[in-house]
């Protein structure tokens, strides 16, 4: 009997990087069969596992996701409080509030400890979802998101036979409103990832994040009586943030440079609009009409998400450019022979009658502005990459990822930096601790002069 796997694909301007989205199950088939795909094109994956099992909605992922993941849940209205929004849902409890058990009660507190409700409480993934082959074995930045059991909601069974349509309706999520909150930021934080010039990767806040994790290692070894030196690891953390905040300054500028080129250019002649309505053929019909409503809505997006502003017809018009760079990269004749197998004949003929003499200057320094954004956006993908380790962590190496993995007796849990916090308290063995940190400082280094700009 054959084992059906739906998939559906939108086709971008940009066609090396590619956003993906997956819900349970088959990551880890998919991951496996497709590794170099995966790591060669794909900039980010965004999990849909549990919509809606209690009251409490909760993200995580990877630290370089945790600004665009709050940014989209301040702008999604919480699903049954009008004066507040998707991010203020954190906080919310179960309808059945009164005594619990004590023992539950800590449990429940211990669990939770490292969740702290702050300005970007996100939290690390660790495992039990689609999303770990991606993260943990190919290095690709991930998150998920969904409405959780809080000690006062119903109990949810989990992969069990009471895990039915009607607990759903009854319990979990009457009327379905949380269903729709977790659809809306999805959608959105899908957008915002597909349509930046930019990536929205803050590999700052990430490279900021290494030196929590290494204070928890540090607790470990002083409560464990131990003297493991870590200091080159600090110091490696110290040099990836100094390559990180020089890469924040490349891709702001190289954005603002893109923009300043691309209203320079005549997309508003005839050249744009013959290039336009091929690649967009029914852009003057009704559907026309409504991307036009949409580009207007979306102008009254908070200025927080899009510090330089938004204009959506500039936008628009820098993704058919966009769509052309790849292909006007290179100047030198004949342009035909080398377009032949990549444009159909129409821009052919236009491109080879405008370029008869060479690309005139604001297209050719615009092409070279393009090539900016994108060499700053490999960088931005290139940061989670930048912890996967050919050798894996100890005793699983299928476990690529030496920034974050499944606890070895956690379970689902997250450890952080996990070789080396696991060498001191499962092998209680400093030397070996040292060694692993050793190992994460040297991938460290590699990654900072990968983004160094």
């Amino acid at each position: 009997m054959p084992i059906w796997s739906a998939m559906a694909v939108i086709p971008g301007h940009s066609k090396n990087e590619t956003v993906l989205v997956g819900c349970h199950r088959d990551g880890t088939f998919f991951a496996e069969d497709f590794p170099d795909y995966i790591s060669e094109h794909v900039v980010a994956y965004v999990n849909l596992d549990i919509s809606a099992s209690g009251s409490e909605w909760n993200a995580a992922g990877s630290p370089s996701l945790a600004h665009l993941v709050k940014d989209a849940a301040l702008d999604v209205p919480h699903p049954s409080d009008p004066s507040k929004t998707l991010w203020d849902a954190r906080q919310d409890q179960g309808p059945f509030l009164g005594q619990t058990d004590v023992e539950v009660t800590d449990f429940w507190v211990e669990q939770n400890k490292d969740y702290v409700l702050g300005d970007l409480s996100i939290p690390p993934l660790s495992s039990g979802s689609d999303y770990v082959p991606f993260l943990l074995h190919l290095g690709v930045a991930s998150m998920e998101q969904g409405f959780d059991r809080t000690l006062f909601d119903a109990a949810h069974h989990y992969h069990s036979v009471y895990d039915t349509q009607r607990w759903q309706e009854l319990y979990a999520d009457p009327g379905f409103v949380r269903y729709v909150a977790v659809a809306k930021h999805l959608g959105l934080v899908l957008l915002r990832l597909a349509d930046s010039i930019v990536l929205p990767l803050n590999t700052t806040h990430y490279a900021l994040e290494l030196h929590k994790y290494l204070d928890r290692v540090e607790s470990i070894a002083s409560s464990s009586k131990t003297d493991a030196d870590f200091s080159r690891l600090r110091d490696s953390i110290e040099r990836l943030v100094d390559a990180s905040k020089a890469l924040d300054a490349e891709k702001e500028d190289a954005e603002a440079k893109f923009r300043e080129l691309l209203d320079k250019l005549p997309h508003s002649r005839p050249f744009h609009g013959h290039v336009h309505s091929h690649l967009h053929p029914h852009s003057h019909d009704n559907g026309g009409n409504h991307h036009h409503h949409e580009h207007d809505d979306a102008k009254n997006e908070p200025a927080h998400i899009h510090p330089h502003g938004r204009d959506h017809a500039r936008d628009h018009a820098a993704g058919d450019h966009l769509h052309l760079r790849g292909h006007c990269a290179h100047h030198g004749p004949p342009l035909t022979h080398r377009l032949a197998h990549n444009l159909p004949e129409w821009l052919k003929r236009l491109l080879e009658k405008i370029f008869k003499h060479g690309p005139p200057t604001p297209i050719k320094k615009f092409i070279e502005a393009a090539q900016r954004v994108q060499r700053a956006n490999a960088k931005l993908v290139a940061f989670e990459r930048g912890f996967i380790s050919e050798e894996g962590i100890k005793d699983r190496e299928w476990y690529k990822h030496l920034g974050v993995a499944p606890g070895k007796w956690l379970g689902y849990g997250a450890t952080t930096l996990p070789s080396v916090p696991e060498a001191l308290t499962i092998e209680g063995n400093s030397t070996l601790a040292e060694k692993e940190a050793s190992r994460v400082a040297a991938l460290l280094d590699k990654l900072a002069e990968t983004i160094k700009v």
